[in-house]
């Protein structure tokens, strides 16, 4: 495999730039041997695939794949977004770890523009290779006996990714794309494309961008530009609140605020909704940052994003608050915590947002289930959700808002429906609504009236029982009073009975005494 590996990389031009190249291996869990930006000439990356060993184990596709997705094509680690991603597999097994995760992360992978090549050595079941492969899977899936046979694989794959081999004439296309960011706010941009002989290219186990000389020219018209809202979620510790007040630093130290194509505004938000200023009321970088710094934790037990969203939409996205007509709107919603007060009642504020062409970056902290903010933000995720961990410190922060500005005029995938709440939870809803319906307008006063009648009810049986209580207890003392004396009775005649048998028995030393003992 590493040979092959090099014989291929040989007919790429990795030192002008033009092809950058990642490798990780897999076996029981996944190995990153170097990313797209690790090495820019052939000589440092021949060197460095010299030195990745074999290590036995079981094969885990679905795991490399994720990984190849979420960390090779990053822009942190070196993915461009005028270049192709392609990824190229090659593998001697069938998955025995996480199959039944392979074919959404072979999807997901595909959907977020990713080219994948499999390839298959010693394979007698080409299922897996085909279910993993971009479609057609009989252009992008190549099966081989042996090892061997993999030196005569090169030039077939090559063909594949690169399908021009005689130099194209040369075109040029203008188009116009019209993008509607809110109703009343359409957004035209003219390119002028030129497309000499080559092609453009990138992949994962090696991600080789090839990217053709495109000469654009844009000419946007005056007077497109950005309006943001940044809302922080203050329900958050102290520290994490400061890493947020960091993220939004970042983000507007990156925004041309000061020629007016941006305008921000920020809302932090919990138990309660609190603007801090409105999109028209800073208009210097300057000014923002020196009130995001001013920007106070308001600890709190309560993350109502659902609200927050709802106040934005309304209140802060209007004209009399500095909402321009022809900017697009744009939310950053930044949290620390995995659930808010209501997930449902988020989304569906998200959904109408969405609605409204206002699209959601959503910014998740140190977060495990991501499901929320996945949901909540505008797809595709890759573009529009991000996560970062605080260890990582101010690198991870400014990596993000670079990517976010890079990425800022990529396609909005067209606005969807979120998540909803079961059908049992609204059907009891639904029923409970018209039980409501159906009561009578007196109801609260035929209430009170069995709360008395009963209170009434309960004071005869407690005065009935507490009679019978009595009347037990005295009868009781009569009879015990009966049996004390009857008993005292029967120890008297006892007594004298004893008494009788004394004055019979005289002692020995008084046998005189007699008469007077009777007496």
């Amino acid at each position: 495999m590493l040979d092959f590996c090099k014989d291929f990389l040989k007919e790429f031009d990795i030192d002008s730039g033009t092809v950058r190249v990642g490798i990780l291996s897999y076996s029981t869990i996944v190995h990153d041997h170097f990313f797209l930006n690790s090495y820019n000439t052939s000589t440092g990356m021949f060197n460095a695939i010299d030195t990745i060993s074999w290590i036995f184990g079981s094969t885990n596709t679905a795991d490399a794949i994720r990984d190849m997705r979420e960390k090779y094509f990053s822009f942190a680690n070196g993915d461009r977004w005028d270049a192709r991603n392609i990824a190229v597999i090659l593998t001697d097994g069938v998955s025995n770890i996480n199959a039944n995760r392979l074919q959404d992360e072979a999807r997901q992978a595909r959907n977020e523009g990713i080219h994948i090549y499999a390839i298959g050595i010693g394979l007698s079941d080409v299922t897996e290779l085909n279910q993993i492969a971009s479609v057609p899977a009989s252009e992008n899936t190549f099966i081989v006996n042996n090892f061997d046979e993999l030196k005569d694989l090169d030039e077939r794959i090559i063909r594949s990714l690169c399908p021009v081999s005689s130099p194209m004439p040369t075109r040029t296309t203008t188009t116009t794309t019209t993008r509607k960011h809110n109703t009343a706010k359409p957004r035209t941009t003219t390119k002028t494309l030129t497309t000499p002989t080559t092609t453009v290219l990138e992949t994962e186990y090696h991600y080789f961008p090839f990217t053709t000389t495109i000469t654009t020219t844009t000419s946007p018209p005056r007077g497109s530009g950005y309006d943001v809202v940044i809302m922080m979620d203050s329900s958050v510790p102290e520290k994490t609140f400061d890493a947020m007040k960091k993220y939004a630093k970042s983000l507007v130290n990156r925004f041309d605020i000061d020629n007016k194509e941006y305008a921000v505004g920020l809302m932090r938000y919990g138990e309660s909704n609190d603007m801090q200023w409105n999109l028209n009321n800073y208009t210097s970088k300057k000014e923002i940052i020196s009130a995001v710094d001013r920007v106070g934790h308001k600890r709190g037990t309560s993350s109502d994003a659902a609200s927050a969203i709802h106040m934005v939409r309304l209140r802060m996205f209007n004209k009399r608050n500095g909402d321009r007509a022809f900017a697009r709107n744009l939310i950053f919603l930044m949290t620390a915590n995995e659930r808010s007060d209501d997930m449902y009642a988020t989304w569906n504020e998200a959904e109408e947002a969405e609605k409204e062409n206002i699209n959601l970056y959503t910014v998740g902290f140190d977060l495990d289930d991501t499901t929320e903010i996945d949901e909540t933000s505008t797809h595709p995720p890759y573009i529009y959700r991000h996560l970062i961990n605080t260890e990582e410190g101010d690198d991870a922060i400014d990596n993000s808002t670079a990517e976010i500005v890079y990425l800022m005029d990529e396609d909005v995938l067209p606005s969807r429906t979120r998540p909803k709440p079961t059908t049992t939870i609204t059907t009891m809803m639904s029923t409970s609504t018209k039980i409501q319906k159906k009561l009578p307008r007196n109801t609260g006063t035929a209430l009170m009236a069995v709360v008395s009648t009963f209170l009434v009810l309960s004071g005869l049986v407690f005065g009935v029982a507490v009679f019978l209580f009595h009347r037990t207890l005295k009868q009781q003392s009569v009879d015990r009073n009966q049996l004390l004396e009857k008993h005292a009775l029967n120890e008297l005649g006892e007594t004298n009975h004893t008494a009788d048998l004394r004055v019979e028995v005289p002692s020995e030393n008084n046998k005189d005494g007699l008469h007077s003992n009777n007496k």
